[in-house]
């Protein structure tokens, strides 16, 4: 929380009495940053201790976490038990300091009666309990200030009473109760100093100012226009990911959605029940930043024309840091789009593609992909949904297993049309809206909803269609290959959500790592914490490397790049395979990091492990997409020699790169490149799919680290990613003597370098290259 109006304050309260305001200094109407910007996040939002008279100085007092029903509110003195989240009120010391109370409204008391007048987020009366016997009397009324961020507005600062000088009411003094409206959540949580036994977590922190990787990549691979054009909407939502939304993304993981099979008057009107910090993350998501229509429409925040895809994952990756579920519908709804653009008749997109676009929430139509079947998941072809055409729609019928974003008002899905023939070939892609023309439903029912181990801010449910109205998109007997291509652009983001998760939980660890003491020391300072810190971040930057290094193939092969066309087809099943396998280890090892509590879910690592062993079944398991790798994309399309030549053209253009390092880089490209060569020629072999893809993937990354770093050398003068490349070769690739010590000085100088805020040039570097 930042300091509000405090030379205002400290002016006031110095012309006042000791410890006394009186009465009603007047409204004092601050601005704050964004003062248009209704927050009806916040509810109800208590701060405290905003320094008046001596020893006050502090840049922010506490704010008790009492919205959620939990700790005791310090009501001058006394602990009060909070109650149901409709008290936030905020303690400093009250032995020695005053305390500034805020809420929206005003308490008065006068002549022995207590008044409390207070307004909620949807502008109705409320109220809390007050004891009026702990009440401190001035005089024959006292008024004490009550406000909050509803509306932006800090009103009427009223009485700062000193604790220490409380008196007694007359006898027969009562307290007053005020019944108050339900308040749908608790506030959000802000950062209090650490107790000195509990290590802090990422709460405040902002996520792309405290990824200075990030930052790195998108200077090397957009165009310096664009990259401070969006740089500070990506501060922004670092920001917001690392507080405001971060508050809503646990909310809503605790609060999951509740499908309702009928309205209150008894009609079969389905609709899912969403808490409301839930619609606060859509809010930001489709509404302020647009994640979901930045590749498809142009002006989204401010830039003439559309975004090319790496600027779209940078806000994927910031996003999804704080909140995995609803990287889905973005995801989906995005990809309708994409389905309806390349592949819909004119009136289609002239009917529903606007609204698959929009960042004006009460026009946006949030889509879904309802592909997988009991019949065939994997297994596409085997699907029994049908299509009969009536007119010039069709009609649906059948079951779908696994429907992210239950209640899309589009959908795009997979059935097979009377008469076609089986397999992929007979299968046709149709678009199907959830409302009909006359306001509707649909004929289509939710099942039920999945109750799943992560992502369960978002509603999955299983889908019957009982003759369910669509439209054919496309040509009847391209449906599989049309959907395909969503499908990889679905794995792509699946990979960038994964790194995502893996930076998120870095920090998290860092945090503790940092400011964790055991034995006399720091985390970060014993050897073995070190270690583990590495075995974090390691895999978190191979991810990032290989994300951008994807999403630019995807930008080029968009322009009309058969090269890169090719390279995206081995790179997105690779990209997706190692990462979000990666993501369950990293998301585990950073809650071990934080020891017992870590498992907790008031803190954040517990979701991130759960959300982490999504993306290994998303759009493929792990041996699907192993297959995929190397059947299809070696073994058929021959991908595997774009990515040898992509890979050779970085090396050539890293001259500042140690010779001897690229040389080696080379040679290990080829044989990688030739293991999965060997593994796709038969198909007995296909038990090493697994190996030969993350062979190619650790090899790629190895020579994207190398080639980020002398960039990124020339931009700033900092070559510490290639330490990374020699990480990922030594530890992940090449094979180890399990009897050999590996700790030594020039382990523990890459150690330092990596986990410090210190930059190092290419000649340092180098020397430690030669050392190790």
């Amino acid at each position: 929380m930042r300091d509000i109006g405090r030379d205002q304050i400290d002016e006031r309260s110095a012309r006042a009495p000791a410890g006394v305001v009186d009465d009603e200094i007047g409204r004092a109407d601050l601005a704050l940053d964004q003062a248009e910007q209704s927050l009806n996040l916040l509810w109800l939002r208590g701060v405290a201790g905003i320094g008046f008279g001596p020893g006050l100085g502090a840049e922010r007092a506490q704010l008790l976490d009492l919205a959620r029903g939990k700790g005791d509110a310090d009501v001058l003195g006394r602990k009060e038990p909070c109650q149901r989240g409709a008290q936030s009120f905020a303690g400093a010391d009250n032995e020695r300091d005053p305390v500034f109370w805020v809420f929206h409204g005003v308490i008065s008391r006068r002549q022995g009666a207590v008044d409390l007048s207070m307004v909620c987020a949807d502008d109705q009366p409320g109220a809390v309990t007050i004891p009026q016997s702990e009440l401190l009397p001035h005089g024959d009324h006292a008024s004490l200030t009550i406000c909050g961020f509803i509306r932006i507005r800090l009103w009427s600062m009223i009485d700062i009473i000193p604790s220490g000088k409380r008196k007694k009411l007359p006898a027969g003094g009562n307290e007053r109760t005020i019944m108050h409206k339900p308040i749908p959540a608790p506030p959000t949580r802000i950062a209090v100093e650490p107790s000195g036994l509990l290590a802090p977590d990422t709460t405040g922190m902002n996520f792309y100012r405290a990824d200075p990787g990030l930052t790195d990549l998108l200077r090397i691979h957009l165009p310096d226009t664009l990259f401070r054009h969006i740089e500070p909407h990506l501060d922004r939502l670092g920001e917001l990911a690392g507080g405001q939304l971060d508050e809503c993304a646990r909310l809503a993981d605790r609060h999951t959605p509740i499908l309702h099979q009928r309205d209150k008057f008894g009609r079969d009107i389905q609709w899912i029940e969403y808490h409301p910090a839930y619609r606060e993350l859509e809010k930001a998501a489709f509404g302020e930043f647009g994640v979901h229509a930045l590749s498809i429409r142009k002006g989204i925040m401010g830039w003439p024309d559309k975004y090319p895809v790496v600027a779209k994952h940078a806000f994927t990756f910031l996003f999804n840091q704080t909140e995995f579920g609803m990287g889905c519908p973005i995801n989906v709804t995005d990809g309708c789009a994409k389905l309806l653009a390349n592949f819909g008749s004119e009136a289609l997109k002239a009917k529903y593609l606007d609204g698959l676009t929009q960042t004006d929430m009460s026009k946006l139509t949030q889509g879904g992909q309802f592909m997988t079947e009991k019949e065939g998941g994997s297994d596409v072809g085997t699907l029994t949904t049908r299509a009969v055409q009536e007119g010039d729609h069709w009609r649906l019928y059948g079951e779908k297993w696994f429907c992210s974003n239950a209640d899309a008002k589009i959908v795009m899905l997979l059935a097979r049309p009377e008469g076609a023939g089986p397999g992929t070939r007979g299968v046709g892609l149709f678009l199907m809206p959830r409302f009909l023309d006359d306001g509707s439903q649909n004929s289509y029912r939710i099942v039920r909803l999945k109750d799943k181990l992560g992502t369960r801010s978002m509603a999955s449910g299983e889908i019957k269609l009982e003759g369910a109205i669509a439209y054919a998109v496309g040509k009847l007997d391209r449906g599989f290959v049309q959907m395909a291509e969503m499908v990889n652009s679905s794995r792509l983001s699946n990979g960038v959500k994964s790194t995502a998760l893996m930076r998120r939980a870095y920090h998290d660890a860092l945090a503790v790592a940092k400011n964790r003491v055991v034995f006399g020391n720091r985390i970060i300072d014993l050897p073995l914490g070190r270690r583990q810190m590495l075995k974090i971040m390691l895999p978190v930057e191979q991810a990032l490397s290989m994300s951008f290094l994807t999403a630019d193939a995807l930008d080029r092969a968009e322009a009309g790049s058969q090269d890169a066309a090719a390279l995206l087809r081995i790179l997105t099943p690779t990209l997706k395979f190692r990462a979000t396998r990666d993501a369950r280890k990293v998301c585990g090892d950073a809650l071990e990091m934080r020891g017992g509590i870590g498992y907790i879910e008031e803190f954040a690592t517990a979701r991130l492990l759960r959300d982490a062993h999504l993306g290994s079944v998303w759009e493929g398991t792990g041996n699907i997409v192993a297959i995929d790798a190397l059947r299809r994309a070696v073994g058929r399309h021959g991908a595997e020699s774009a990515l040898a030549a992509d890979l050779h053209a970085r090396l050539d253009d890293s001259a500042s790169v140690p010779q001897a390092w690229r040389d080696n880089l080379r040679r290990l490209t080829d044989r990688a490149v030739g293991f999965a060569r060997e593994v796709a020629a038969k198909v007995e072999y296909e038990a090493d799919a697994r190996r030969a893809t993350s062979l190619l993937y650790h090899v790629a990354s190895a020579v994207a680290l190398a080639w980020e770093s002398h960039r990124i050398h020339d931009m700033r003068g900092d070559a510490r990613r290639l330490l990374l490349s020699r990480l990922v070769i030594d530890h992940r690739v090449l094979p180890s003597d399990p009897f050999r010590l590996t700790e030594n000085p020039v382990q523990q100088k890459i150690a330092a370098l990596l986990l410090g805020d210190r930059d190092a040039t290419m000649s340092e570097v180098g020397e430690l290259f030669l050392a190790a």
